[in-house]
Parts: structure tokens; sequence; C-alpha cells
């Protein structure tokens, strides 16, 4: 519900429309997304659009009054981003849980927001879920930065516009090779949005 009343909130009032391409693509069973992050918008937009989605995210965001209490109620994989080793072990734990209830797993491969035309170092741990839960991944490119920028409050008009691309066989490789065929497929998609 909050990500529709969002949505009619960003037509309404900041002229920003959406556009999604690829809804098809989405697979009747579970999956690990593996989605670009760039505002605010991708956050609450995925749990709506994947639910029942498990994000993982910096357990920071859990100590925030209200909004970690509410973020807890969607089941999040939280992580110590001071210990590499840990946040692995968890994401892989937790997340074959959260499968295994029937969530999906949202993973921001890059780990923290990243300017529209910037690019992270992605990271292998939601292949390695994927491959270790035996679901496909499922990648996700948007260009919300445009319209929403990271850690800015102004909006601005335009189309934010959601490509999901068809899934990848995540018993076809190694969570290097998976990784590296999502990021190619997504990084991709942004260099298009970036020639409209």
């Amino acid at each position: 519900m909050p990500a529709q009343c969002i949505t009619v909130f960003l037509r309404v009032f900041c002229k920003i429309k959406l556009e999604i391409i690829g809804l098809e693509n989405i697979p009747k069973g579970n999956y690990v997304a593996l989605c670009k992050h760039q505002s605010n918008w991708e956050t609450i937009f995925m749990q709506y659009l994947l639910k029942p989605a498990s994000t993982i995210l910096k357990r920071e965001l859990l100590y925030i009054p209200i909004f970690g209490w509410g973020l807890a109620r969607v089941q999040p994989i939280s992580i110590n981003r001071n210990d590499p080793r840990g946040a692995i072990r968890k994401v892989m734990e937790e997340g074959k849980k959260r499968l295994a209830m029937g969530n999906n797993i949202v993973v921001y491969p890059e780990g923290t927001r990243i300017k529209f035309g910037d690019k992270g170092l992605y990271a292998r741990s939601g292949a390695a879920l994927a491959i270790a839960g035996k679901v496909p991944i499922l990648p996700m490119s948007h260009n919300a930065g445009l319209c929403w920028p990271a850690r800015e409050f102004l909006k601005h008009p335009g189309t934010i516009k959601l490509v999901i691309g068809k899934p990848i066989d995540s018993s076809t490789g190694t969570s290097k090779s998976l990784t590296n065929q999502a990021e190619q497929w997504i990084e991709d998609q942004q260099r298009l949005f970036a020639l409209e």
C-alpha cells in the first residue's frame, strides 16, 4: 500500500510517471533479484512489486524510530557492513530461511546508493545465495536516480523506467560469473537510459 501511495504522490505532485518493462520475466517461484540502487524509490517499490520480499540492508536502518520498526515487519536480512565475513554468512543463512518461507530476496549488489551514471563494485553474495537456494537470479535496472536522486530532498519531473530482465539460471555458473552476467545486463540498461 505505501508503494502505491508514493507512486500516486509522485505522479500528482512531482509529475513523475512510472513505466515498467518486462513484468512477464518475473518468475512464478522464488528468486533473488539483483537491482541497481540509486534512490529511496526502489527500496519502497520493490517491496510492493516483488512481494513477499526480504531486502538485504545495513542493520543501522532498523534502529531508526518508527521507520526501522516498520522495516523490521517485512523480514529484511540486516547485516553489519563492518564485518564482511559475518555479513556474507548471515546473508547465506538468513537468505536460505527466507527463500524457504516463500520470500523473494532483493539484493542491491553495489551495497549503497550510487548516483545515476556511476557504477559501484558488484558483490557476489546475491548470486551465491541464488546458487545455494537453487533459485534463479532476476536482473533489474532503472533510472530512478534521475527523478529522485540519492540524498536529495527535491524530486525532478520525468519518467522512472524500470526494466526487468530475463531470469538467469543459477545452476549455469559460479557466483562470480553469474554476478558478471547480471552486472553486464544491468549496466547495459543504464547506458541505454543515458541515451534517452
